[in-house]
Parts: C-alpha cells; structure tokens; sequence
C-alpha cells in the first residue's frame, strides 16, 4: 500500500502577511504538511538543514531575488521550486523559470481556485513512499 510521508516540510518563501496567512491556511488542508516559513531566499536555505524538505514555494518578492546562485542550495538538494503570486510580470516569469523554479503560477483571486491549485501542487511533488507493516 502507498500512502503520502508522514511530515512533508513545505517552506514558504514570502514578505507579505497577507500572502503568507492564504498559504499557510491552505496548506494546513494537508495535515501531512509542515509549514517552514522564511522571509528571503537566504533565511529558507538555512531551513534546508533541518527536516526533509518536499517543496519550496516562492512569493513575488522571492521570485524577483531568484537566480541560479540564490537557488543553488535548493537545486542542488533537488527540492522542488514553485513560484506564486499576484500581478507577476511575465518578465519575472521568465526569470524565475530561467533560474531554475519549476513552476510559476499566478495566484487565483478565488479561495477555492487558490486552494485548489496548492492541492494540485502538492499532489505533484509530496513524495509517495511505501507503508510496509511491521506488526505480525
């Protein structure tokens, strides 16, 4: 039987609370997601060190600071990168996607769109690992 990692850290790279307050509410729909929360892309690579990281999604400002050295860490650990945010030029599109994020996406003006595509997201990139029963 497959079933998802027990606790999957997310870090949610962002400045604005506004924008941190919708993550956060719609990735706690996952109880199997921890939430590790950093302001910049040098505070969230210092959380890699820490419990195993599944995705790293990044807010506008994040997205702005991303490039190739700012991203190594994450790369190189092969977390997965995602961007998210509101009013994103498609220059900063083309940045962040040139820069090594996976996926960048403009966030839904509508909770249920907004949930729906952290759902998507998450079921894309939360691992599945095999549950084996120990009990005889």
């Amino acid at each position: 039987m497959l079933r998802r990692m027990s606790q999957a850290a997310v870090i949610l790279v962002e400045t604005s609370p506004v924008e941190t307050v919708l993550a956060c509410a719609a990735l706690a729909l996952r109880p199997e997601v921890m939430v590790l929360h950093a302001e910049d892309l040098r505070e969230a690579s210092d959380l890699l060190g820490g419990a195993p990281v599944a995705l790293a999604i990044l807010g506008k400002q994040a997205l702005g600071a991303a490039d190739g050295r700012t991203l190594q860490a994450f790369v190189s650990g092969g977390v997965p990168l995602v961007g998210l945010g509101v009013n994103l030029p498609e220059s900063l599109h083309k940045q962040a996607l040139a820069a090594g994020v996976q996926q960048v996406h403009e966030r839904p003006r509508e909770w249920r769109a907004y949930r729906s595509l952290i759902a998507d997201i998450l079921d894309r990139v939360l691992p599945l690992v095999e549950q084996v029963d120990h009990r005889v």
